[in-house]
Formats: C-alpha cells, sequence, structure tokens
C-alpha cells in the first residue's frame, strides 16, 4: 500500500478539526450544523462533510433517533474510530440527517490548520509558505484540467 493523500484545506488559518491521535485534518468548523449531537462517547458535531477519512461497512443501528443506516467513519492517518457517516433514515424528520457525519468530541482536536502546515513543512525540511504554493499550484492544475 502507498503512501495515502492527505487533503488540505484552502484557508492557512481556518479552524480545523483534526483526529486526536495523529492530528489529520478531518473537517473545517464552517461545516458544523448541531454542536450538540450526542455520540457513543458523548458530545458529538454534526457536519455536512469530513476529509480524510475512510468508512467500514454499512450496518443498521438502532439510535436514539430511530433506525439509521450508518457506516463508521475512520482517520486514513491512524485508523481511528472517529465517528459515522448517515446513509438511510427510517423517520421522514430524520432524512435530513443523510449523507452527513458525526464526529466524537472525544476523538478529535481543535486547532487552526496553520499548525498543520507547520507538522508537514517540518517533515518535507520546507516553509509553510513552500507548502502552500504548492497546494495552490496543483489546485490550479486540477481546475484547467
Amino acid at each position: 500500500m502507498g503512501k495515502k493523500y492527505i487533503k488540505q484545506f484552502e484557508r492557512e488559518k481556518e479552524i480545523v478539526y483534526a483526529c486526536n491521535c495523529c492530528k489529520t485534518p478531518i473537517a473545517s468548523a464552517r461545516d458544523i450544523e448541531n454542536y450538540e449531537f450526542r455520540g457513543r462517547y458523548g458530545t458529538a458535531y454534526l457536519i455536512k462533510s469530513a476529509r480524510n477519512v475512510h468508512t467500514g461497512p454499512h450496518v443498521s443501528r438502532s439510535l436514539l433517533t430511530g433506525l439509521h443506516v450508518v457506516a463508521d467513519l475512520f482517520c486514513i492517518g491512524c485508523d481511528t474510530l472517529i465517528g459515522w457517516k448517515y446513509f438511510e433514515a427510517e423517520a421522514y424528520d430524520q432524512k435530513y440527517k443523510i449523507g452527513k457525519v458525526v464526529l466524537e468530541r472525544s476523538r478529535i482536536a481543535r486547532m487552526k490548520n496553520k499548525h498543520y502546515l507547520n507538522k508537514i513543512a517540518q517533515e518535507m525540511g520546507k516553509t509553510t509558505k513552500n507548502i502552500g504554493m504548492q497546494y495552490n499550484q496543483k489546485q490550479q492544475q486540477q481546475q484547467q484540467q
């Protein structure tokens, strides 16, 4: 298996939520829809989407709000369970959750995106400015294609 490509967030000083174990960025604070969700391990966030995660198999689970088809979410950096994603909801009033993600607060850390860029830069022996320039060039190439 090759090296995993970690998707970055565009804004350097953006507030992001990252895996508690390996600090891989998972979600932007701008994507949080509900701060008061309940997870398996306490408080959780309902968010629009997550990056740098992979899902487990789809399973039917009876949650506090009824029966849902969900898949566990794992960090791609360290394979830690960080939450789940909704795929189906039985109750009509719960359908708004389909396609959204729940992140367990005990499994994520709030941080500025710049801290993660500094970590990557140190590993590569470069400055964050160079990392940002490389990222912007890659984005421009993708848009041109």
